[in-house]
């Protein structure tokens, strides 16, 4: 498998139990080609469509943020993992965890 892959896969499965820790209802992906990874809700039902990423850096060392507008009309947050440190940064709140 390739590392990308690998580490892919890895920040999907930590955010997933974050969101499990959180109380969350998690519903993961049935395969890793489209614009959501897991969609989530909380305790009143509310939905979450998140897309992961892993933490990725310029060659100058800056934090890259991506952007995912792919399905008009459909909020997709962007969740970051740092697969090494398994921090979290949930772009809801915008804090790491």
């Amino acid at each position: 498998m390739i590392e990308k892959h690998r580490k892919g896969i890895r920040a999907e499965l930590i955010a997933h139990e974050y969101f499990i820790k959180k109380n969350y209802k998690v519903f993961p992906a049935l395969h890793s080609m489209g614009p959501i990874d897991l969609i989530v809700l909380d305790k009143d039902n509310n939905i979450r469509y998140i897309d992961i990423k892993t933490n990725s850096f310029r060659s100058n060392g800056t934090k890259i943020y991506r952007t995912n507008n792919k399905i008009k009309g459909i909020k997709i947050e962007i969740v970051y993992v740092d697969v090494d440190t398994m921090e979290i940064i949930d772009t809801q709140t915008r804090k790491e965890i």
